[in-house]
């Protein structure tokens, strides 16, 4: 499944697997689809004593059947993972799990500070992602009685990220910042105007500054 743009982390954009073989070898068992089992030979591959998956090479490091016949041809858990996605009406939002050595070596080397970019080169619009699909469903609410629309959820997703990740005061000051700037968003009534405009206007005002 995909809907439309494709977002992820300014840290995670440049993903590619560079063959550490974490999964490969975590003793997991992996399901194969219908369509893939003659050509696998197998409706499940099931884990070696070692905790390796039986098509996974140990002395290149390489998976067999993404090697052999490309990957398009994996098991749909080896084709999505580390991908863990977020599909909902703005698009798909994609981010790492970091039990992958590649992705967390990311974010260890990574200087300067996270933002949410579109369209990364890692994660193609046209490749399909699987996920929690959100699509059509209302949008987190501001407080009890108020949803989010997604223009002004999508400004406090990013003020977050970039708050968070540029802040150069402790842990309890960057939480007790955002923390105020949230009972701001929640004091929003009608009368003020349109959610999008006021909680651009709430999140650079002063007191949101780094």
């Amino acid at each position: 499944m995909g809907s439309g743009r494709v977002f992820s982390l300014n840290v995670h954009a440049s993903y590619a697997c560079r063959n550490s073989g974490a999964c490969c070898t975590a003793g997991w068992t992996i399901p194969v689809e219908p369509h893939l089992r003659p050509l696998i030979r197998a409706e499940w591959l099931f884990p070696k004593p070692d905790g390796a998956c039986p098509e996974h090479d140990g002395k290149s490091g390489h998976c067999r059947i993404h090697r052999d016949h490309g990957e398009s041809s994996l098991p749909v858990s080896c084709y999505q993972f580390p991908r863990r996605a977020l599909i909902d009406d703005r698009g798909t939002f994609v981010t790492l799990s970091h039990f992958c050595p590649t992705a967390a070596a990311l974010l260890v080397d990574f200087s300067g500070p996270l933002t949410v970019c579109a369209d990364p080169l890692a994660f193609p619009a046209e490749r399909p992602y699987e996920g929690l699909d959100a699509r059509g469903e209302w949008p987190p609410l501001v407080r009890t009685d108020v949803l989010f629309d997604y223009e002004s959820f999508e400004l406090w997703e990013r003020y977050l990220v970039e708050t968070i990740s540029g802040s150069r005061e402790g842990v309890d000051a960057t939480l007790a910042r955002i923390a105020a700037i949230g009972e701001r968003l929640r004091s929003w009534s009608a009368e003020t105007g349109p959610l999008a405009p006021w909680t651009a206007d709430a999140l650079a005002a002063p007191a949101a500054k780094k």
